[in-house]
């Protein structure tokens, strides 16, 4: 009988440890399966009007690869904050921040600014 008990405390052992990394690694695994986050701080709005002819645009990207403005590249610190300035030409500009992750998924922020004179 005791070896019995003692048999069924290791088999529940090794299902609690079992059930221990499942959870873990789905838990760890989150940020692949949610794919490229983006966001940004700078412009407070999608749409801007605007006298200055320098846009500055800044935010934050995670679980990315490659980051780019209007299909420039763009640099990013380890903690995944980025910042870059547009040159406005006079009318209606169309600015698309683009991150993308290591599978392909995209996700795409459009920035609609007016230069007035």
């Amino acid at each position: 009988m005791r070896e019995k008990t003692r048999q069924q405390l290791n088999w529940l052992a090794v299902g609690l440890v079992c059930s221990f990394v499942v959870v873990y690694s789905l838990f760890e695994a989150r940020n692949l399966m949610e794919g490229p986050v983006l966001t940004l701080n700078l412009p407070e709005k999608i749409y801007v009007s605007t006298k200055s002819s320098i846009l500055e645009v800044r935010g934050n990207a995670k679980n990315i690869l490659s980051l780019a403005v209007n299909n420039r590249p763009v640099l990013i610190t380890p903690e995944g904050d980025f910042t870059d300035k547009l040159l406005l030409l006079p009318g209606y500009n169309r600015i698309a921040i683009t991150a993308k992750d290591k599978f392909g998924r995209e996700n795409i922020k459009i920035i609609e600014a007016v230069l007035t004179n």
